[in-house]
């Protein structure tokens, strides 16, 4: 387009004539005139037409004025129809993008299913025997492979082993004839397992601040930040044995902190006491944390999945045959096993002049429950006529 300025009118005025060597007339033209509110609708989008072209004339003339690369690319339409909106909208972008690395370099913020990791679901990693799963309100045979959500029951029968992994999080083995409900499963945060009967072995990577995990059953609960136990919680026996690391234990009586190589029994009442690991107890404990956290398993195959567990199947065996040589408990009686982890003993007196000696596990309106070291015992309360304790 080519203009002059017509000297013997205001400034403002524009003819067609010689090139301008300024772009400011036309500049103050449009400024001058609010057509927005001068002109009917139906005019004044035909002149911001105009005025979004006349823009166009002059960025093109003056480079500096231009959005470069992907900014042109992605805001230059916009910035040419109002500057603000386009302003807005940028920033807004760089809002959100900033806001994502916020979120995924604070620790219980991030996002999840980063880097190929599900923490929010718990990967089946071996299985044997009879074990099953309630989830979504059906019970089935637990695959290998498959994915637990939180709010999930797993239920092994005698014989029956699964493991269980969380990304980020670690490992749970639950042992043969066990029933336990993920409360929550949060690799990156809070994972909560609530154990109703059976043992589960937790292997766990190291937490850090705001990160959690917790094993509740009907006695106790144990908390850690990072580290290797079991938990038992049956009608025999409520108890920790700690591998590696340090549990904490509450019960509504009494809590305590178990260390590695220490076992702890919670009594009927919810009394605690510790006691120390012996060479059996710490085979054991090994055997059963031999499962490895594997970085890459819901990579992994079904195929692969089983090669690993055979192998471990393999070391299972070479623990088990230790364990028989070492096992020393055969020529120890069951009371002595007792008083080995730390289970006060009663000896109860009956009507009919007999004695049955033990620990005493539980106690209903009718019927007492003692632990003899050989099994279980339930003793009508009208038949006893004192207890007597022996340690």
């Amino acid at each position: 387009m080519r203009y002059r300025r017509c000297p013997e009118k205001a400034g403002n005025i524009i003819h067609r004539g010689a090139p301008m060597t300024h772009d400011s007339a036309i500049i103050a033209l449009l400024k001058k005139y609010d057509f927005r509110r001068e002109i009917a609708p139906e005019m004044r989008k035909r002149l911001l037409e105009s005025k979004r072209k006349v823009y166009g004339t002059i960025r093109a003339s003056r480079p500096e004025l231009r959005p470069a690369g992907l900014l042109h690319a992605v805001f230059g339409p916009f910035y040419m129809m109002n500057r603000k909106a386009a302003l807005a909208l940028s920033m807004a972008v760089v809002a959100a993008v900033t806001g994502v690395l916020i979120l995924t370099g604070i620790p219980g913020l991030r996002l999840p299913f980063t880097n190929g990791t599900s923490p929010l679901l718990a990967r089946v990693v071996f299985v044997a025997g009879d074990v099953r799963v309630e989830q979504g309100g059906t019970e089935s045979r637990l695959a290998l492979g498959s994915d637990i959500t939180a709010g999930a029951s797993v239920l092994t029968g005698p014989g029956g082993v699964a493991v269980l992994q969380v990304d980020e999080l670690g490992t749970v083995r639950v042992n043969e004839s066990s029933r336990f409900t993920f409360g929550a499963i949060d690799g990156r945060g809070d994972t909560e397992l609530a154990l109703d009967r059976g043992s589960i072995y937790s292997k766990l990577l190291k937490r850090g601040a705001g990160q959690s995990y917790r094993v509740k059953t009907h006695s106790y609960t144990a908390a850690v930040r990072g580290t290797e136990f079991l938990a038992v919680s049956s009608e025999r026996e409520k108890s920790i044995m700690v591998m590696e690391g340090v549990v904490g234990v509450a019960t509504p009586v009494s809590s305590a902190e178990v260390a590695k190589g220490k076992g702890l029994t919670v009594g009927a009442a919810g009394e605690v006491k510790e006691y120390a690991l012996g060479e059996k107890e710490m085979l054991m404990l090994r055997r059963q944390s031999l499962y490895p956290y594997q970085r890459n398993a819901r990579s992994m195959s079904a195929g692969e999945l089983t090669a690993v567990s055979e192998g471990i199947r393999t070391r299972e065996a070479e623990i088990d045959t230790l364990l028989a040589a070492s096992d020393g408990d055969s020529a120890v009686s069951p009371l002595d096993r007792l008083r080995k982890k730390g289970m006060p003993l009663t000896m109860v007196h009956l009507r009919d002049g007999s004695q049955i000696a033990g620990s005493v596990v539980g106690q209903e309106e009718k019927k007492l429950r003692l632990d003899t070291g050989d099994g279980i015992v339930e003793i009508p309360v009208d038949e006893i006529i004192r207890r007597v304790p022996m340690n």
